[in-house]
């Protein structure tokens, strides 16, 4: 069906890939592996921690929300399946290992403090997802000194940071034509 709609000139939501079988199943282990894994470990850890789901919805981000919305999609599966699926893959382990590793350095790198491995990581990330075409911009702007010069010591210095990094937030995104800003607030402020 998909050749036969090449062929005629039908557009198709999807490419043919060609490839061996050893291939496949090494890309599919990222693929969907990965992202169930990761969206399992999500849910899991969420489950896990004790908080009520509407708390949490109280005090969720854009960031947050999409992810749940990935896991909740994810959660509603076959688990059988989703079980056969990272576990009859030769290479299945690969991707679970490289999910770990990932963990366990981010873990690291804020429990010991370590800001180089930490930005080394999100610097990693940046030229990947550049390398895949998928546009996207860090802006970094210091802005506690001046919160620190204006904000009396004890005061709350929320509501002059929040405008701050709006005023960046407008900046940027008039410098790029953007016609919306989604905005979300959550416990690190350094990602809005």
């Amino acid at each position: 069906r998909y050749r036969a709609a090449l062929a005629s000139g039908e557009a198709t939501m999807a490419d043919l890939v060609v490839m061996g079988l050893d291939e496949h199943d090494r890309l599919i282990a990222f693929v969907l592996g990965l992202s169930h894994a990761l969206n399992i470990a999500f849910f899991t850890a969420l489950a896990e921690s004790g908080e009520a789901a509407p708390r949490l919805a109280r005090m969720s981000s854009t960031t947050f929300d999409a992810q749940l919305d990935v896991a909740t999609r994810v959660a509603a599966e076959n688990p059988d399946l989703y079980f056969e699926i990272q576990s009859l893959n030769d290479y299945g382990v690969e991707s679970l290992n490289a999910l770990q590793a990932a963990v366990n350095r981010l873990c690291r790198s804020v429990q010991e403090g370590d800001a180089a491995t930490f930005v080394a990581m999100m610097q990693q990330g940046n030229e990947y997802l550049r390398e895949r075409g998928i546009p996207f911009r860090i802006e970094e702007q210091v802005t506690y000194s001046v919160v620190k010069r204006l904000i009396p010591e004890g005061k709350t210095m929320c509501s002059l940071c929040s405008r701050l990094r709006r005023g960046v937030l407008y900046r940027v995104a008039s410098e790029l034509g953007a016609t919306k800003i989604a905005l979300g607030h959550h416990r690190d402020d350094m990602l809005q």
